[in-house]
């Protein structure tokens, strides 16, 4: 698939304008999944959360739902929470079984995906209606101690979703 979808016709941009002929089933379905759950929660007005953020794809997909389907909605929150740095402290259990190959520092092999998504987020935000009023935030570091905190120091936050991908 990424050899095709180097030498495939067009730039990167037109190949993006037609993701469903590159994006895989799986991926797909994945997405819808999550379109659905977002429509779940559509007429709720408070935050949905991500906890494990890896490169941004669910995160971004309910940022993106959220200003297609409610525009110039300004109170609802996108927060994402990672450590942006990989598998920073396995236990015992995390590196054991026959289908686990979980290792320290595993998934964020490449330095910089918490400034990618800053970008990325910079980005969205001037493609949307009230860009200049924060939608998506990131929170850097582990949740066993940046969720609490986050909840101490916001502590009005309501989840109306909670998309869980921690793997361990």
């Amino acid at each position: 698939l990424d050899t095709y979808f180097e030498r495939s016709v067009g730039n990167n941009l037109e190949k993006l304008q037609n993701f469903t002929k590159y994006v895989p089933r799986q991926n797909l379905s994945r997405f819808l999944a999550k379109y659905e759950i977002f429509k779940q929660v559509l007429n709720v007005q408070v935050s949905i959360v991500e906890c494990g953020v890896y490169q941004g794809g669910g995160l971004m997909t309910f940022a993106k739902l959220s200003a297609i389907f409610e525009p110039v909605n300004y109170q609802i929150k996108i927060i994402g929470f990672d450590t942006f740095e990989g598998f920073t402290d396995l236990s015992p259990e995390d590196q054991s079984g026959s289908s686990v190959h979980a290792v320290t520092g595993g998934l964020f092999l490449d330095a910089g995906i918490y400034e990618d998504m800053q970008e990325c987020i910079e980005l969205y935000d001037s493609n949307r209606f009230i860009g200049h009023i924060p939608k998506v935030f990131l929170v850097k570091g582990d949740i066993k101690e940046t969720v609490p905190k986050y909840i101490e120091d916001h502590p009005s936050t309501v989840v109306s979703l909670l998309y869980l991908d921690v793997d361990v």
